[in-house]
C-alpha cells in the first residue's frame, strides 16, 4: 500500500512539474515579445527622430517600456498609430502583472498572458512594418537630401 502511495505522490510530483514547465515556457515567450516590441520602438523612434544618433539610440535603449510607449506618442503619424497607443499601454499592463505582481492575488493567469501574447503578435505585425516604412523614408531623407 506504501509503494502505492508513493507512486501517487511520485506522479503527481511529475505532473505539477510539467504544468509548471509549460506555464513558465508561456511567461518566457511573453517575456522574449515583450523585449521585441521594446526594441521595435526604440527602432521607429530613432528613425523618427530629427538627428538619429548612436547616443539617442544608447539612451532609448534604458527606457522602460512605459517610457517607450510616451515617446511612441510623441511621433505618431496618423490616427491609428495613436490608437495603437492604446493597446501598447494595455500590452503593458499585462507585462506589469508578470513582472511585479506574479506571487500576488492579481497575478497575470495564463489566460491573460496568452491574451497578451496574441495582442503582442499584433503590436510586432504593425512596428515591424512601421519600422520597415521609417527605414525606406529615412533613406529617401538620406538620397534626396529632405
Amino acid at each position: 500500500m506504501n509503494d502505492m502511495n508513493k507512486r501517487k505522490d511520485d506522479v503527481r510530483r511529475m505532473l505539477v512539474a510539467q504544468e509548471d514547465t509549460r506555464k513558465n515556457g508561456m511567461y518566457g515567450k511573453f517575456i522574449i515579445q515583450v523585449n521585441q516590441i521594446q526594441y521595435l520602438l526604440i527602432c521607429i523612434i530613432a528613425l523618427r527622430a530629427y538627428i538619429p544618433s548612436k547616443k539617442l539610440l544608447a539612451q532609448l535603449e534604458e527606457l522602460t517600456l512605459g517610457a517607450l510607449i510616451g515617446g511612441f506618442r510623441l511621433c505618431v503619424k496618423s490616427k491609428l498609430e495613436l490608437s495603437l497607443v492604446q493597446s501598447l499601454n494595455l500590452y503593458k499592463k499585462s507585462r506589469d502583472a508578470l513582472a511585479h505582481r506574479m506571487f500576488t492575488a492579481k497575478e497575470l493567469t495564463e489566460k491573460e498572458c496568452e491574451l497578451a501574447i496574441e495582442l503582442g503578435e499584433e503590436l510586432k505585425t504593425y512596428l515591424e512594418e512601421a519600422k520597415g516604412q521609417e527605414i525606406k523614408e529615412w533613406r529617401a531623407r538620406l538620397i534626396t537630401g529632405y
